[in-house]
């Protein structure tokens, strides 16, 4: 699921406006989803479907995504 921000940042000014520094959270996040087929951190681990992060070091499902992600270069 994806969120839409700018209603995060309307929710979060309406309920808390003293607390507005919760915005830069909201603001520094990433606007993209790198599944772990896209991304350049990924490594093949020969069993189909799957990939090794080359972060954590953990196997994952091709549909997976993570914080880390960094799409290929060209993608």
């Amino acid at each position: 699921m994806l969120i839409d921000s700018d209603r995060l940042r309307q929710a979060i000014l309406s309920i808390m406006p003293e607390r507005s520094e919760v915005l830069l959270i909201v603001d520094n996040q990433k606007e993209w989803v790198v599944r772990c087929k896209d991304c350049d951190n990924r490594e093949c681990d020969g069993r189909a479907g799957t990939i090794v992060c080359g972060i954590t070091g953990e196997s994952h499902s091709r549909l997976w995504f993570c914080a880390d992600g960094e799409r290929k270069e060209g993608e």
